[in-house]
């Protein structure tokens, strides 16, 4: 695939719902687990606070679709609370590129920081998945 190839199908995936929800799901799920290395918290440990199963918490923190009501019980059991805030599409992407990105678990060796351009796959690789 080539890289005029990638951007196009990168520019027609940041028109559609499913990318921008893979977004915030993606960055909640990043938050959550810069949460949990900060308190020295497991997953399975995240579950008992949730009263759930740790295959569940890691469905979840592994690109699961989060409810408002599942990000409170997640807020909750770190003892935080979910703010949600609108963002314009570059501001989030400045963001995105100044923060200091906590890598999401991988299930391979190797978890390196992904780059923009990895981090902006992610999502396009979930949205392709459902077709």
């Amino acid at each position: 695939m080539n890289a005029d190839h990638y951007s196009s199908m990168l520019a027609d995936a940041k028109r559609s719902v499913d990318y921008w929800q893979d977004v915030a799901q993606t960055d909640f799920a990043r938050e959550v687990h810069l949460r949990m290395r900060e308190r020295g918290i497991s997953a399975a440990e995240l579950a008992r606070r949730m009263g759930t199963s740790k295959a569940y918490v890691s469905q979840l923190l592994g690109g699961g679709n989060f409810t408002l009501l599942t990000m409170v019980k997640i807020a909750m059991a770190l003892d935080m609370v979910v703010r949600v805030h609108l963002e314009g599409q570059e501001e989030r992407a400045r963001a995105a590129r100044d923060a200091n990105v906590v890598d999401l678990p991988q299930r391979d060796a190797g978890s390196a920081t992904p780059s923009d351009e990895a981090a902006d796959r992610a999502p396009l690789r979930r949205a392709r998945s459902r077709r």
